[in-house]
């Protein structure tokens, strides 16, 4: 089922699109209904779609403006424009920023059925020009196994146009930031680098959804610096699409078979995308001068911070030992990767001493491990492990507090009904006491208000159907008793210092990375 947004402002509209389209008939789904440009921005967000059904003069935010917006995101959503007689000029300026089609208000039905079922057809069109991903993974499978087989990358090199034995190969593995790339606009860059670079001798093949490999024949051997050449490509390719890559640049090679060996040692030297960020190009000189000695992790101090609760001294240790040893640029990747691992373990050691259990909280090392390895911000690796340490924090005051009976249960009230709309006024006239002193008990015995502990306790539910389920963000609001969606935002970063959505895409390019992986895995 293709998705649809329906973008109105006069409500008896938008109910009379809804119901006179067989939408199933069509393959569609209508998934989103907003009242303006800004909701309908809001909404896409949450969750793409396929399709936008829109009107042209809106409050806040017109249908033209929207359309300029998502089609800075994505070339690949397809729109359709509602129009009155009188907004005809309007709709005319529509159809140069590639709309399917405008429909007269009032709505003809007839009309509005062949325009979705056009559009339909041309989505379908559309998907099936992304084949040639699979295809050119198949490819790079071959040329990248090990052991090497000789009879089928000789096939392989040959549709490739690659001599098995030219004097030298050189080649670089280019990385781009998923979520910045629009609909195929890997695919661009790619036709893009065949069609300009084809007088270099380069070859691309796709290795990974975010990835090219880059393979070029030299006849002649010294003559030419890679890592010059790729830095000079970055540039043009930067000031042609606005993508900053990252690249590393491998050996120079003698022969093909060796490129599965050396392929690996580039695809290790990007580890340091987390240093050097996109837009940087680097090869196997980068790393040589960097300590392989491990850094100064003082464990028993994040160890004491951690059980003494002190979050922002813990907070603080860590700010220090991850982003200045590794902005220093003086550790190596793996030194770096194993002091990462020893704060993991520290975590997990402080959880099992201490037999924290939490129905809702469910801490895995190899989780949170595989998060942070698929990260290429250092902003994303801190935020991930002082979300873990807060958790624990949290938990550490809950196991080994004493509670009165009354804070007790405001407490499972609390953790039963958070979705409700609940006031430490109503639960005192519910335990027969003043506001005033239950809030002073409250305070005393838990080390907050009654106000944070209920966000506290909805927004560490909230991270948890982020991150297991595929809830929108505004029905995860919802469900943990937020009605206004921008609050929920506020308190969420509030307490884990990222937005809901950073979260989010923390937990899609994990899903994402490892989803084609499989598929490499398969096709070689």
């Amino acid at each position: 089922m293709y998705k649809v947004m329906i973008v109105e402002d006069e409500e008896f509209i938008m109910q009379g699109i809804c119901l006179i389209v067989d939408w199933e008939k069509l393959g569609l789904e209508v998934v989103h209904k907003a009242q303006d440009g800004t909701e309908a921005i809001d909404l896409w967000e949450q969750e793409k779609v396929d399709i936008i059904i829109t009107d042209i003069c809106m409050p806040q935010m017109g249908g033209l403006e929207l359309l300029k917006k998502i089609r800075e995101q994505s070339e690949q959503v397809r729109f359709i424009i509602l129009s009155g007689y009188d907004q005809f000029e309007y709709a005319r300026q529509a159809i140069t920023l590639d709309v399917e089609d405008y429909i007269l208000k009032p709505i003809d039905e007839e009309k509005l059925m062949q325009v979705l079922e056009d559009t339909v057809s041309k989505i379908q069109s559309l998907n099936k020009k992304k084949n040639y991903s699979i295809d050119e993974l198949r490819k790079a499978g071959c040329l990248l196994k090990e052991p090497w087989d000789p009879e089928k990358a000789a096939i392989h090199m040959k549709e490739l146009e690659l001599a098995l034995y030219q004097p030298c190969f050189a080649f670089a593995t280019m990385k781009y930031k998923i979520s910045t790339l629009k609909e195929d606009e890997l695919a661009s860059i790619y036709n893009y680098l065949v069609t300009e670079y084809k007088g270099d001798n380069m070859k691309v093949l796709f290795t990974e959804k975010d990835e090219l490999l880059l393979l070029i024949s030299w006849e002649e051997v010294g003559k030419k610096n890679p890592l010059a050449y790729f830095k000079k490509l970055q540039n043009q390719l930067e000031e042609k699409f606005d993508k900053p890559a990252f690249i590393t640049v491998g050996p120079v090679l003698s022969q093909m078979q060796d490129l599965a060996k050396a392929y690996r040692h580039t695809r290790k030297l990007q580890r340091y995308l987390i240093i050097e960020g996109y837009g940087s190009c680097i090869d196997e000189s980068y790393v040589c001068n960097r300590m392989h000695e491990d850094i100064d992790f003082d464990e028993d101090k994040l160890y004491n911070l951690i059980i003494h609760k002190d979050k922002e001294g813990a907070a603080a240790y860590l700010e220090d030992l991850i982003v200045n040893n590794i902005t220093m640029e003086k550790y190596s990747i793996e030194v770096i990767d194993t002091t990462l691992v020893r704060v993991m373990i520290l975590l997990q050691k402080i959880k099992d001493e201490f037999g924290i259990e939490s129905a809702s909280h469910q801490f895995y090392v190899t989780e949170l491990l595989e998060e942070i390895y698929h990260a290429d911000d250092i902003s994303i690796i801190k935020g991930a492990i002082i979300v873990e340490m807060v958790e624990l924090i949290e938990l550490l005051q809950i196991e080994n507090s004493q509670y009165s009976p009354v804070v007790k249960q405001i407490m499972a009230k609390v953790k039963n009904d958070y979705r409700e709309d609940m006031s430490l006024k109503t639960l005192a006239g519910k335990y027969r006491m003043n506001p005033s002193y239950l809030g002073q008990i409250f305070l005393r015995e838990v080390g907050c208000t009654f106000s944070q502990y209920l966000n506290n306790t909805r927004i560490k539910v909230a991270r948890e159907l982020i991150l297991k389920t595929n809830m929108r963000m505004h029905d995860i609001s919802n469900e943990i008793g937020y009605v206004d969606i921008s609050y929920f935002y506020r308190m969420f970063r509030k307490y884990y210092g990222i937005s809901p959505a950073s979260l989010r895409e923390i937990k899609s390019t994990t899903e994402e990375i490892n989803t084609w992986q499989e598929v490499n895995q398969i096709e070689k």
